[in-house]
């Protein structure tokens, strides 16, 4: 056991040119860069130095221009979309792939022990604000949200997390739901997109990562008995879990690449506000989020780690 100490905050690191921003506690350290969207590059477990989350070895950090393609660009870490998945025209507005946030620069300071991140999402007319704060006491980051519309009229939107975790066979992904469906049958190996109990589907448990065979699976998590999604580690027993409140997240999505997307082997967990990949979609069906003038949504979350067994 690790004796509790003061958190206190890391130099400055540099990866391939772009500053990071680092947190540090006895547990976990944490390093975001807040010019590439505050994407949260590279999270530790420092008692057995394991890295939680994924990363694509064959790209560099970089910032690149509003409306580039997602894919080709998939760093890893954690990132967010908001206010739609894929590219669409919704709410009479133009939006590019995974949204605004990825690519914005933010600005940041600390307060007290929070490393606050902001910038402005401006086809949407938000104001983004997320608070980082690691726990002394035991593996956890604290997440504090705040968006606030600048628009002047009511706006929609579409709000994900993205937390890509390494994956290899006999990983799981744990969530207390009760029914999942596949998104894309182009990403799933379901033949159609019949809802099923979660996570048994036709004699296959869904929750576990199958052998790397070039495949893909994109699910819809719904009735969720709690706030929360988490992923164990096979060889190791490391878990890494999101907790969060069902009333602003009432679904998760998996995606899963076992080597289809450009031989990606990961899970990014997406505890999302609405079930599917369409802002378009989710309008027509009030299955989204909405913000009036001046109005705002906060709300908090926790990455817990623990650690190998």
């Amino acid at each position: 056991m690790i004796d509790p100490e003061p958190i206190r905050p890391g130099p400055m690191p540099i990866l391939d040119g772009v500053p990071l921003v680092e947190l540090t506690s006895p547990w976990l350290r944490l390093q975001a860069a807040p010019a590439v969207g505050g994407r949260v590059v590279s999270l530790v477990h420092r008692p057995s130095g394991c890295q939680c989350l994924w990363r694509n070895a064959a790209l560099p950090l970089r910032r690149v221009p509003p409306g580039t393609a997602y894919d080709a660009e998939f760093y890893g870490g954690l990132d967010e979309q908001i206010p739609c998945d894929s590219a669409e025209v919704a709410d009479g507005t133009e939006y590019p792939d995974h949204g605004e946030l990825w690519t914005q620069p933010l600005e940041h300071w600390r307060a007290d022990d929070e490393l606050v991140m902001r910038g402005y999402l401006p086809r949407l007319s938000f104001i983004y604000e997320r608070g980082l704060r690691l726990d002394a006491r035991e593996p956890l980051v604290h997440v504090r949200y705040r968006l606030v519309s600048a628009a002047l009229r009511p706006r929609a939107f579409l709000w994900k997390l993205h937390m890509a975790l390494p994956a290899a066979p006999g990983d799981r992904v744990v969530c207390p739901a009760t029914t999942a469906f596949p998104l894309d049958l182009a990403w799933s190996g379901c033949a159609t997109a019949t809802p099923f109990a979660w996570p048994w589907r036709e004699g296959v448990d869904m929750g576990v990562v199958p052998d790397a065979d070039g495949t893909a699976e994109f699910l819809c998590l719904q009735g969720l008995t709690a706030g929360a999604i988490g992923w164990v580690q096979a060889g190791t027993g490391l878990q890494v879990a999101v907790e969060f409140d069902p009333k602003v997240f009432p679904c998760c999505q998996v995606f899963a690449s076992y080597g289809k997307l450009l031989g990606h082997h990961t899970v990014v967990l997406e505890p999302s506000t609405t079930p599917g990949l369409s802002l378009a979609d989710a309008m027509a069906a009030g299955t989204c989020r909405w913000l009036r003038p001046g109005e705002s949504l906060e709300t908090t979350l926790r990455w817990r780690v623990t650690g190998p067994a």
